[in-house]
């Protein structure tokens, strides 16, 4: 745990200033459009770039190339390694290009689509202009996604995790100053999607130099390893980004229903992306590369290399390196169950509380605060699930399977869009939506945990089913108190500070019961923050 505490760390701050502006700015976008038909026009068009900011978020296109540059690295070294990521971004730049220049085109057909015909003809103009507008993000969104599997392979995760602040920055600005402009401020929202990627690549820049990443033009299309990168690439991006896709479903689904549904689903996963980028991402974006290094390592036998994360030497590689991986999964799986399933609990007693405090202001009312949080029930609830599966794809694509990955994101996928179509029609109406991404997601988990369980050279640390009762139970004692103290407060008429101060102090208590509970259950996490902290004061 301690060898990857550190970068993790790193990656979780940087990411977690990240999510504080992206809360500031869905307040604003709250206060700014509420939840209503502007709102809806907003998401609706931000659909496909947003996609793609998701996918950088995850790192969902940086899955097929941190291996193969990783191992590149180790046996090649840092100048022809150099050549092939030049070649890498050149091509994936073009074809990106492309993409975006059809989604601009096709913008009135794919807007059809999501919109399901509920717009007025002027309403459904604005949502066209807007994503025509954004359009050009889908190729920002993949310059962001390459710098950041360089710059995780090379042992840097600040740069890359903080870089997505800067597209919140971005959009804050186009809501409260660019908006002035227009006569409709939502276009203001849209420019700031633009200047936010731009921020974001630029910021990015220098740390790439400093690695010694060199652009040039040329290219070899026979190259092994550039061959290898492109045949993983699509199987692997399907893998890792089912729960993108489901949210892109969601998103489809909800504009089927009423007013406000496009919205209230958004906020629901801006919560649950909170903790799922902040912890759970982090985490993820940590493991592949330390496990792409041992991977490497143990292909390259007998042989001394150097560490890319940190540049020291690496350890002789031989059958304990995949022991090593065994232990890494293990350790990455009861790490995200240490946040996931606390976080799940906390969103489920508190979710009205936490919308009512962070949204509920300007011309988002109560009553949005409601329907968001019956949403909000179901997405809590699926985190535990999909922490589960984001920790332990990284491990498929290191053993080179895109194969099965690619298997679980379709079952996930399918189940998302049949129940999602059901359960919307009943009385959940868009809460089914996020019950059918919760069930999508413990199909996926659970289909991945069988699969890995049964590769040959990967071992699951035995005790690990012990270890997440523990985390089970001390989740349960937080949430009942949890509970209780949110039934004593009045949530709907105090006023927006007193409601605040209310909130943290049921958080911060909650928080502190859980890590006492985990204390004496003796979980690993909670041991090995008690003794960093109590080291610091020795």
């Amino acid at each position: 745990m301690a060898s990857m505490a550190k970068p993790f760390k790193t990656v979780a701050i940087a990411t977690l200033a990240s999510r504080v502006m992206g809360l500031v700015r869905d307040l604003l976008m709250a206060a700014y459009f509420g939840a209503g038909r502007v709102a809806d026009i907003f998401f609706i068009a931000f659909v496909v770039p947003n996609f793609f900011r998701r996918l950088v978020a995850e790192g969902a296109l940086s899955v097929s190339f941190v291996p193969v540059y990783t191992e590149s690295l180790i046996k090649n070294g840092k100048d022809k390694s150099s050549g092939l990521a030049s070649d890498i971004l050149v091509i994936q730049t073009l074809a990106v290009t492309l993409i975006a220049s059809l989604c601009a085109v096709s913008a009135p057909q794919l807007l059809s689509v999501f919109s399901s015909g509920g717009m007025t003809p002027e309403l459904f103009g604005l949502a066209v202009s807007l994503a025509r507008l954004m359009a050009p993000y889908i190729i920002l969104a993949s310059l962001v996604s390459f710098a950041m599997g360089y710059l995780n392979s090379h042992g840097v995760f600040f740069a890359p995790a903080f870089a997505t602040a800067l597209l919140n920055i971005g959009m804050i600005t186009g809501i409260v100053f660019l908006g002035r402009f227009f006569e409709q401020p939502v276009y203001g929202a849209a420019l700031g999607v633009l200047l936010g990627g731009m921020f974001q690549v630029f910021f990015q820049l220098p740390y790439m130099v400093r690695r010694g990443f060199r652009f040039r033009v040329s290219f070899n299309f026979r190259h092994p390893d550039l061959v290898r990168v492109f045949s993983t690439m699509i199987p692997a991006v399907f893998g890792i980004a089912a729960f993108q896709i489901n949210a892109l479903t969601g998103n489809f689904l909800a504009a089927m229903i009423e007013e406000g549904s496009v919205a209230y689903i958004y906020y629901t996963n801006r919560l649950t992306e909170l903790v799922f980028g902040v912890f759970i991402v982090s985490i993820g974006n940590v493991i592949l590369p330390e496990m792409s290094r041992v991977r490497a390592l143990a292909e390259k036998k007998g042989v001394r290399a150097p560490d890319p994360a940190n540049g020291s030497i690496g350890v002789r590689a031989s059958s304990g390196d995949i022991q090593d991986m065994s232990r890494i999964i293990s350790r990455a799986v009861s790490a995200a169950q240490f946040i996931a399933i606390p976080a799940a609990v906390g969103l489920i007693t508190a979710g009205l509380p936490i919308v009512s405090v962070l949204f509920m202001r300007g011309n988002f009312s109560y009553a949005d605060s409601v329907m968001t949080f019956r949403s909000l029930v179901w997405a809590g609830a699926g985190l535990v699930f999909m922490a589960a599966a984001r920790v332990i794809t990284p491990a498929f694509y290191t053993l080179k399977d895109t194969r099965i990955p690619a298997a679980a994101a379709s079952l996930s996928i399918a189940v998302n869009l049949m129940l999602g179509y059901v359960l919307m029609n009943t009385e959940l109406r868009h809460a089914g939506i996020t019950l059918a991404a919760c069930i999508a997601s413990l199909a996926q988990a659970l289909m991945l945990v069988i699969c890995i369980l049964r590769k040959p050279r990967v071992r699951i640390t035995a005790g690990i089913g012990m270890h997440l009762l523990k985390i089970l139970a001390s989740a349960a004692v937080m949430g009942a108190a949890v509970y209780f103290a949110v039934g004593s407060a009045d949530w709907q008429h105090s006023t927006g500070f007193l409601r605040g101060v209310l909130l943290a102090v049921i958080i911060t208590g909650g928080a502190f019961l859980y890590f006492l509970c985990a204390l004496l259950f003796r979980v690993d996490e909670a041991l090995y923050i008690y003794r960093k902290f109590r080291s610091r004061f020795r």
